[in-house]
């Protein structure tokens, strides 16, 4: 009656027609299931396995494994939604695949041994509710990392981006290079023979590299001059102030991420701000940065084997009465991997920012002013949550969890696959 193809359907279907009457259809993973004929055969299940299995003792498998999700994804993400697979949050390589998963757009979930959790890591990854800031599509490779061999070339960053809610974005560079799939001896190899050393890669970031698609063009404001101010940060400028729109789109700077760096108002046009993370294949943070940039105007950072730089962008727009007006961007939760997931809405007017955002913790804004007074759910937050540097043009507001400092009927309830997921309205006087 067709062959192997007609089999594969009947008996997929059998399996979700069990699982739906004993589980619920979005209770299963499918796995072992790229052959095409399983893959155009899902009619109640939708989620697929994007990789092979994560394999904690062999340290060949690791890079590949981050490698081949994000190019699989590129083709299976069209037919159902990638799953990149557990990994164990103890796990030496821990970070770099807790940011594959947070730029991913999946599923986290661990396979660690009872006790032993990495509690640091994975609050990065999951809020106290259990749920994740997950980013709105599933990661795939940049435009300038498709045809490139990023676990064999020696030279190549694998970037993976996403886009997040309200036209922000993220996009993760990682050294995967060193490990390649041997067709003879069938197991996953180093490049190089005994004595190999996995090669330093340099990974140049764009806002342009998440794809967004809905933004405009915003020119400085008249009243803003460029930052002159160093404390002990280095305050970066995007582009040249004589640059006119035209120029600076069409060009592309770089910068080298080394330090920490302060956002600082320019007299160029500045469209996105950027918070950039670099962390240590060992999961320590080795340096964070924040500036402005353009749409192609892309900043460098240089990795060493299986580290990973995690940007996050946010659009910058406008709020205030004219002649009056303040330049605004969330960049979300600080100490989240995909912070920026945590904005679900945003809108301004003359007076006022209003912003729907899930979490808790400290979320970070770039503003070119101080603001009059912040509200969360209708209620003032204590000036001691509200920091703001004008020099970095920086604004922290820290957001108690439910329950805390008075905001016990905070937000409005979902329900989302059997628990309640808070959203909390922030309203930003200007």
């Amino acid at each position: 009656r067709g062959g192997r193809a007609v089999a594969t359907r009947d008996m997929i279907h059998a399996m979700e027609r069990s699982v739906q009457h004993n589980f619920g259809a979005q209770n299963c993973i499918n796995c072992m299931c790229h052959p095409i004929e399983c893959l155009y055969a899902y009619n109640e299940t939708n989620v697929a396995r994007a990789s092979e299995d994560f394999f904690p003792g062999d340290p060949a498998s690791h890079s590949l494994h981050v490698a081949n999700v994000a190019f699989n994804s590129l083709f299976i993400g069209e037919i159902a939604f990638p799953d990149w697979d557990m990994f164990q949050s103890s796990h030496s390589l821990a970070t770099l695949h807790a940011v594959a998963r947070a730029v991913g757009g999946c599923g986290v979930y661990v396979s660690d041994h009872p006790g032993k959790h990495n509690l640091d890591l994975l609050r990065r990854l999951v809020l106290p509710d259990g749920s994740v800031l997950r980013a709105l599509n599933h990661g795939r490779p940049t435009r300038d990392s498709l045809f490139k061999d990023v676990s064999r070339d020696g030279r190549s960053a694998c970037k993976i981006w996403n886009r997040n809610p309200c036209g922000g974005g993220i996009v993760a560079a990682m050294n995967v290079q060193g490990y390649h799939w041997d067709r003879v001896h069938r197991r996953q190899l180093p490049n190089g023979g005994k004595g190999y050393t996995e090669p330093r890669v340099t990974a140049s970031v764009a806002p342009a590299d998440f794809e967004p698609t809905d933004f405009q063009t915003t020119l400085p404001l008249p009243h803003l001059q460029p930052s002159t101010q160093d404390t002990d940060m280095q305050a970066v400028h995007c582009a040249d102030a004589t640059a006119t729109a035209a120029t600076a789109t069409a060009s592309a700077t770089t910068a080298t991420a080394s330090t920490t760096t302060a956002i600082a108002t320019t007299s160029s046009i500045a469209r996105w701000a950027v918070l950039m993370t670099h962390w240590g294949a060992d999961g320590r943070q080795l340096s964070t940065a924040t500036y402005l940039s353009l749409l192609r105007h892309s900043r460098e950072v240089e990795l060493a084997a299986k580290e990973c730089a995690v940007f996050t962008f946010a659009q910058v727009r406008r709020a205030g009465k004219a002649g009056a007006e303040v330049e605004w961007a969330v960049l979300g939760l600080e100490r989240m991997f995909n912070g920026g997931g945590a904005l679900l809405e945003a809108s301004a007017g003359e007076e006022r920012i209003e912003l729907q955002v899930r979490g808790q913790g400290s979320l970070l804004v770039y503003m070119s002013r101080k603001p009059l007074q912040v509200l969360l759910d209708q209620v003032p937050l204590a000036d001691d949550d509200i920091v703001y540097n004008q020099s970095q043009a920086l604004l922290r507001l820290q957001i108690p969890a439910l329950g805390e400092g008075g905001h016990q009927e905070a937000g409005k309830g979902e329900e989302t696959t059997g628990r309640k997921t808070r959203t909390r309205k922030i309203t930003i006087f200007v």
